[in-house]
């Protein structure tokens, strides 16, 4: 399984995987070690065994960071959303003003063609 996180401009795909040598073949999900050196090279260290490892605490920290930048950004998200209901309420209000105001025109419309008929049968 592949997902795509772009958070903080570190665009990583994220893998589904299991290691070879563990017998109950247990799945985990992680990014390839070489990917995240490209874009975040201290959080990967080379092991004794020449195998690149990840740093999970440096990991930790980036993705307490891109957190709270996606609250930020829901935040911002969200007081736009709240602004528009606002819009959107007192535009609702206007519509049913003018919905009134219409049919009162019409009313009056229609009163108005009955006294030019009545003008009209007296001729």
């Amino acid at each position: 399984m592949r997902i795509e996180c772009n958070t903080i401009g570190i665009l990583l795909d994220f893998f589904n995987y299991t290691f070879k040598k563990d017998e109950l073949k247990t799945p985990r999900v992680g990014v390839i070690a070489q990917d995240l050196q490209k874009v975040f090279p201290d959080a990967v260290v080379k092991g004794d065994d020449g195998y690149l490892r990840i740093r999970l605490e440096d990991m930790f920290y980036a993705l307490i960071n891109a957190v709270k930048e996606l609250d930020t950004k829901v935040t911002k998200i969200i007081e736009k959303l709240e602004a528009q209901e606002e819009v959107i309420v007192s535009q609702q209000k206007e519509i049913e003003a003018l919905k009134k105001q219409n049919e009162e025109m019409l009313k009056q419309n229609a009163e108005i063609l009955k006294v030019l008929k009545k003008l009209r049968s007296h001729d």
